[in-house]
C-alpha cells in the first residue's frame, strides 16, 4: 500500500522492489504442502506484513508533523478585530463646559464602534512585523452638542505598519527557532527508534529461522536414526531366526527403535514450534495457521569466519547503530534546550516602533481618503521591559538543562562502552564457536568410525547388540551437536552484524531517507530564514 503521509520510513529491497517466494510447492510431511522459504523471503515478508512494525510505522509521520507544528509559529496571521462599546454617564466638568451647558442634567452619552484588520508575521530574529489599519467611529455628547465639533459621527482611523524587536529574552534564531529543531531532531530520535524495532525484529526472525533450519535437519537427523535402528531391528530378527542372536539382542533393539521414535517426535515438536514462532513473524492474517508449510532452504556452511576485527566494526557500528544516534539525537535536543534555558534568564526588553498615517472625517470613505493624501503622518517609538524577580523558573530551567546534557552525554560513553564489550563478546563467542564447530565435526567421525568397527564385530561374534546400540546413538548424538554449532555459527554471524549495525544490509536491504529527510531539509531553509514553513502537504510516496 502506498501511504498517503508525505513523511514514511521506506524499506526498500536491495535487488528491487516487493519480495517473491522462492521455490516451488511440494510434498511435505503428513501430506500437507511445503513452501520453500529463504531468509532474504522471510526478511521481506517480515518488513511487510509484521502487526508490531505495522503499528510503529506510523511514529515518524507523526513526528514529521510536529515539525509543519512548530514552523507554524512563522506563518503570517491575519486578524480581524471589531468592538462596540455604548456608555452613558455624569458629565465631568471639561465635558459639562464642551457642550455649552446645553445637557442640564449633565449625562454623557458615547457610542463607539472601533475594528482592526491586519497581518503579522514573526521572523526567526524574533521581529514581528504586523501590517495593519484600525478605525474609530464615535458619536457622545460632546461631538453632537459642542460647538466647536467640526463632526457628528466622527470617523477616525489609521493604516501603518508595527515592528516590535525583542533585544535581550526572545532575541535571535537560537530562541526562536528551538521548537522547529526540537522537532527536526524529534525526527530523527522517531527514525532511530523505528529503525531500532525493525533492527530488533528482523533479529527475531533470523534468529527463528535458523532454528528452523536446525529443527529441520536436526528432523531429518533424527528420522535416518530411526531408520537405523529399524533397519538394525530387521537384521537382528533374522540372525534370530538363524540361530545366530540370543532374544535379548532383539529385545534390546526393539528398546533402541522406540527411543529413537521418541527422539523424532521430539524434533518433530521443536521444528513445529519454530514453525509457528517464524509465522507470526512473517504473516499479517488470522488464516496464516491454515498457510501451506514453511521449508526453510538456508545452507548451511561449513565455517563461518568473523567479518572483521572488533576496533574495525566499531567505528562502523558507530555510524551504522540506530541506538547510538538516537543518543547522539536527545545530546543534541539537550544542547538546544540548555541555550534556549540561558537566553530565558535574560530579562525582557523590547523596542516597538509605529510608523503610518491617520485620517478624521465625518463618514469613512472621506477619512481614508486624507490617509491616501499622506497630510497625517504618524509614528511612534518606545521599549517595554520587565523582568521576573528572583527569575526561580528561569534558573531551575537551566539547571535542569545542564544536567540533561550532561547525562545524554554520560549516555552515550556508556553506548559506546556497551557496542565495544558487545562487540569483542561477539566476535570472540563466533570463535568459540568455530572451535566447537570443528570438535563436534571431529567428534562425529570418530563415531561414525567407532560405529561401523563395532558393527563389523558384531557381525564376527565380539561384541554385543548393546554396544553397537550405544555408538549409532552417539553418531545420532554427535550429528545434532554438529548441527547445532554449524547454526549457531550462522546465528553468532548475524548477531556481529547486528551489533555492528549492518544487519539489514548484509540481508540484502537499505534504509533509504524519503521525502521526509527532504521535507524537514526544506522546512529548515525556511524557518532559517526567518519565512514560513512550507513543507506541508500530502503526497503520495512510492
Amino acid at each position: 500500500m502506498l501511504s498517503s503521509s508525505f513523511f514514511r520510513l521506506n524499506w526498500i529491497l536491495l535487488f528491487g522492489m516487493g519480495f517473491c517466494l522462492s521455490g516451488s510447492v511440494s510434498a511435505g510431511n503428513q501430506g500437507a504442502n511445503e513452501v520453500e522459504l529463504s531468509i532474504f523471503d522471510a526478511i521481506s515478508m517480515a518488513l511487510q506484513n509484521n502487526l508490531e512494525l505495522r503499528v510503529d510505522e506510523f511514529t515518524p509521520a507523526i513526528a514529521a508533523e510536529a515539525i509543519r507544528e512548530a514552523s507554524g509559529e512563522f506563518d503570517p496571521v491575519f486578524s480581524v478585530e471589531v468592538l462596540r462599546d455604548d456608555l452613558e454617564r455624569r458629565q465631568n466638568t471639561m465635558e459639562f463646559l464642551s457642550t455649552g451647558e446645553v445637557s442640564t442634567e449633565r449625562i454623557f452619552e458615547e457610542e463607539s464602534l472601533s475594528a482592526r484588520a491586519g497581518v503579522a508575521q514573526k521572523t526567526a530574529l524574533g521581529t514581528v512585523i504586523d501590517l495593519h489599519t484600525r478605525m474609530r467611529r464615535v458619536e457622545n455628547t460632546v461631538s453632537r452638542e459642542s460647538p466647536a465639533s467640526l463632526f457628528s459621527p466622527e470617523y477616525d482611523t489609521f493604516a501603518g505598519l508595527q515592528i516590535t524587536q525583542p533585544i535581550l529574552r526572545g532575541f535571535g534564531p537560537m530562541a526562536n527557532l528551538v521548537n522547529v529543531r526540537a522537532a527536526r531532531v524529534g525526527l530523527t530520535m522517531a527514525e532511530s527508534e523505528r529503525e531500532i524495532m525493525v533492527v530488533n525484529k528482523i533479529s527475531e526472525v533470523v534468529d527463528a529461522y535458523y532454528d528452523m533450519v536446525f529443527g529441520q535437519e536436526n528432523r531429518r537427523v533424527k528420522e535416518e536414526a530411526l531408520r537405523v535402528a529399524e533397519q538394525f531391528l530387521h537384521e537382528n530378527q533374522r540372525r534370530l531366526e538363524l540361530g545366530r542372536m540370543a532374544p535379548i539382542d532383539v529385545a534390546e533393539a526393539r528398546v533402541r527403535v522406540s527411543q529413537s521414535r521418541e527422539e523424532l517426535i521430539t524434533a518433530r515438536d521443536f521444528l513445529r514450534e519454530r514453525e509457528l514462532r517464524l509465522r507470526r513473524l512473517i504473516y499479517d492474517h488470522v488464516g496464516w495457521t491454515d498457510a501451506a508449510r514453511l521449508r526453510a532452504v538456508a545452507e548451511l556452511p561449513d565455517s563461518v569466519e568473523p567479518p572483521g576485527e572488533p576496533y574495525e566494526l566499531f567505528g562502523q557500528a558507530l555510524e551504522r547503530r540506530p541506538d547510538y544516534r538516537l543518543a547522539q539525537a536527545e545530546s543534541t535536543r539537550n544542547r538546544l534546550r540548555e541555550n534556549y534555558s540561558r537566553n530565558r534568564m535574560l530579562p525582557q526588553l523590547d523596542l516597538q516602533i509605529t510608523v503610518g498615517y491617520s485620517g478624521l472625517d465625518r463618514d469613512l470613505e472621506r477619512s481614508y481618503h486624507r490617509i491616501r493624501k499622506t497630510d497625517h503622518p504618524q509614528w511612534s517609538t518606545g521599549v517595554v521591559f520587565s523582568i521576573p524577580w528572583g527569575n526561580r523558573e528561569g534558573r531551575a530551567q537551566r539547571a535542569a538543562a545542564r544536567m540533561q546534557k550532561r547525562q545524554s552525554e554520560a549516555q552515550l560513553l556508556k553506548i559506546e562502552h556497551d557496542i565495544a564489550i558487545a562487540l569483542q563478546n561477539s566476535v570472540a563467542r563466533l570463535e568459540a564457536i568455530n572451535q566447537r564447530l570443528e570438535t563436534a565435526r571431529e567428534s562425529l567421525q570418530l563415531a561414525e568410525e567407532a560405529a561401523r568397527i563395532e558393527t563389523i564385530r558384531l557381525d564376527a561374534g565380539q561384541t554385543t547388540t548393546f554396544r553397537v546400540l550405544e555408538l549409532q546413538s552417539a553418531v545420532s548424538d554427535a550429528q545434532t551437536r554438529e548441527l547445532a554449532a554449524r547454526v549457531d555459527a550462522r546465528k553468532a554471524l548475524a548477531e556481529i552484524w547486528a551489533v555492528s549495525g549492518k544487519l539489514l544490509e548484509e540481508h540484502g536491504f537499505y534504509l533509504e531517507s524519503d521525502a521526509a529527510s527532504q521535507a524537514a531539509a526544506r522546512s529548515r531553509r525556511s524557518t532559517d530564514h526567518g519565512g514560513p514553513s512550507h513543507s506541508g502537504g500530502d503526497s503520495d510516496n512510492s
